[in-house]
């Protein structure tokens, strides 16, 4: 005990050493409130992707890129194969229906996926934007319904734009470090850009270059913008970049050297690309991409175009030389995304992320202002007074809403052939409107009168912001899921209808009743002469479980067999035998110069119309009489054609 005297023991509270000892096994995690928040995000954008994703049916350009990675798995599958314009997706699309099987939702769940990164890439950006700007534009994109729709709709876009974003940040590193790093991953990002993502990807990078000589003439340096380039491309490892791209290439565009056939696509891409220069597809208006983004992200464009103003006239003081440059490199990105949407004929709707982007990150300005107290030399206000301010916009802005929606409401009740006019109760509706519109003025004034102007338009910002977002997100959502099918929502082009998942589940009986099985039954589809979107469109797509299809050209007394798809004719085709009948839509298409004078407001909160879609492409599913289940009907002999 003498030996020990010089010691003296520490006594640990029983709660203490509990503690010590979780420290020791490391029990313990600790995630700051802005890495919880970023995954909610992330998890919301995951989840809000995923109701119905199976249920609905895909359109033509779906199904084409579907039928380019299933009849890579299975070649034998009859009809033509088509070569997918997107080939990064289609090794995705590949691999992922190796592992999950050639279902609807499987086929689509890599862009999901790739969309909802696309959501957390500002994080690469945090350094330079700082924490606050960085989880606003996560949350824009998060809520953005071009996005959601893009994402769901298996649109390269997606890709592309994910794309862009990580070339940016890997030439932005390259600057700063100079690690090759660095320079290899631009490198592979710009040929994936170029070559593998979509048609329309060397646009994008187009783009991303305007964007780069925008930044770089704000530069406060006094160099020309060539001494810039010149400074960040010197000592640049070429041999190791391009290697790195070269296999990168090599690897994702044929899914990791499972699918070599699969670099076809490539040249179909870049032909595609180019053909988009001077034809338009059927179907798609001038400035589609425009007139998407308009309609839809509301709200990035009223903040975007506010970020716009105040970047190149608003006081920069304390702004960082790096958050200028994306200022600036946002405007120029802009501003060529805007020409390509009205000059490019091969945009599609997924192209609005075109704008989307730029207008997010300059959106992400304003709203940042806006949450911040204003330096006001004569006012103080206090944040709660702009935020009270906010929410009495949103009650006078909803006054507004719900006035135009029941005036919607009375206009549906007009029958089409007549032209809407205005009865005293909906004059009444709209006379509201206006006092609404009238007290959100004087609310503003009001709020400036106590607080002052720069809290009033905080307020007045706050408000708007949330209107809108609201309002986006519902058109987004309704578009994506509850509307997916419906022509009347300017994102679908000929949507597919989803009637074909009533023709599946029909046939699925028939089969069962004409073999036992769900699959095996033989089907025959009078594919129309010179026409290949029998053999890999939606209808195609929904007979991709049956390996006993055969397509014919026409259709003969001595095939007799179980199920017959033939296009709908004002007569009965002979099949040889006592068959009976059900008409199936295909797609839908709609005329929007049907709508006249008010309908605009019915349609604008619920796409909704005096006169409905109409069905089109439609086809007959003829079953056998014995198949079907009459009585005493005897089984013909079957020809296989």
């Amino acid at each position: 005990m003498t030996e020990l005297s010089h010691l003296h023991p520490v006594m640990i509270a029983p709660e203490k050493a509990e503690v010590t000892a979780a420290n020791r096994v490391g029990w313990q995690i600790r995630l700051p409130l802005e890495a919880i928040l970023i995954v909610c995000l992330l998890v919301f954008a995951f989840v809000i992707r995923l109701p119905e994703l199976d249920a609905i049916p895909l359109n033509e350009t779906e199904a084409a890129e579907a039928f380019a990675a299933y009849k890579a798995i299975q070649p034998g599958f009859p009809g033509e194969t088509p070569i997918s314009r997107n080939p990064l997706m289609f090794s995705a699309n590949l691999l992922s229906m190796s592992i999950g099987g050639v279902e609807t939702g499987v086929t689509r769940l890599p862009t999901v996926i790739m969309g909802v990164l696309l959501t957390a890439l500002p994080l690469l950006f945090r350094r330079w934007l700082g924490a606050a700007a960085t989880f606003i534009l996560c949350a824009l994109l998060t809520f953005s319904p071009s996005l959601m729709l893009a994402s769901r709709g298996m649109s390269g876009a997606v890709w592309s734009s994910a794309l862009a974003l990580l070339l940016v940040y890997c030439i932005a590193r390259y600057a700063e470090t100079r690690r090759t790093v660095y320079a290899s991953g631009g490198v592979a990002a710009l040929a994936l850009l170029l070559l593998a993502a979509e048609p329309a990807g060397f646009l994008t990078l187009f783009a991303l270059g305007v964007a780069g000589v925008f930044a770089l003439s704000s530069s406060s340096e006094d160099r020309s913008i060539g001494d810039l380039i010149g400074q960040i491309v010197q000592g640049f490892p070429r041999p190791n970049a391009l290697f790195m791209a070269l296999l990168t290439l090599i690897s994702l565009g044929t899914a990791f050297l499972l699918y070599p056939p699969a670099l076809r696509s490539v040249g179909e891409s870049l032909g595609a690309g180019l053909l988009g220069l001077v034809e338009r597809p059927n179907g798609y208006p001038v400035a589609f991409p425009l007139l998407v983004s308009l309609i839809y992200e509301p709200l990035i464009w009223v903040m975007g175009l506010t970020g716009v103003f105040l970047s190149l006239f608003g006081d920069q003081t304390g702004v960082s030389r790096e958050k200028l440059l994306i200022q600036r490199g946002l405007i120029g990105w802009l501003v060529a995304s805007l020409a390509w949407s009205l000059a490019y004929g091969g945009a599609q709707a997924g192209h609005a992320l075109w704008l989307t982007l730029p207008l997010v990150g300059l959106s992400g300005l304003t709203i940042e202002k806006m949450l911040v107290p204003p330096d006001d030399p004569f006012f103080k206000p206090p944040m709660w007074g702009i935020w009270l301010h906010a929410a009495g916009m949103v009650a006078v802005l909803l006054i507004a809403v719900i006035n135009l929606i029941f005036l919607g409401r009375e206009i549906l009740n007009v029958a089409p052939s007549l032209t809407p006019i205005l009865q005293p109760d909906a004059s009444r509706k709209l006379i509201l409107v206006g006092l609404a519109l009238a007290l959100s003025v004087i609310t503003f004034f009001l709020s400036g009168s106590i607080w002052g102007a720069r809290a009033a338009w905080r307020g007045l910002g706050l408000g708007i912001m949330l209107v809108l977002g609201a309002y986006g997100f519902a058109m987004g959502w309704g578009g994506a899921v509850t509307r997916a099918d419906d022509p009347r929502e300017p994102w679908h082009v000929r949507p597919a209808s989803r009637s074909l998942n009533l023709l599946a589940e029909t046939l699925n009986i028939a089969s069962k009743r004409d073999t036992g099985q769900p699959f095996e039954s033989l089907v025959i589809v009078q594919q129309p002469a010179g026409s290949l979107a029998f053999t890999y469109g939606p209808l195609a797509w929904t007979l991709r479980h049956y390996r006993n299809v055969r397509y014919v050209q026409e259709l003969t007394p001595a095939l007799n067999a179980p199920i017959v798809i033939a296009p709908e004719t004002t007569e009965n085709p002979d099949l040889g035998g006592d068959y009976v009948g059900q008409d199936f839509s295909v797609w839908h298409e709609w005329n929007a110069s049907l709508m006249q004078g008010w309908d605009f407001v019915a349609w604008l909160y619920d796409r909704t119309t005096r006169l409905p879609p109409t069905g089109m492409g439609k086809v007959v599913v003829w079953l056998r009489a014995d198949v079907y289940g009459i009585e005493g009907a005897t089984t013909p002999p079957v020809i296989v054609p």
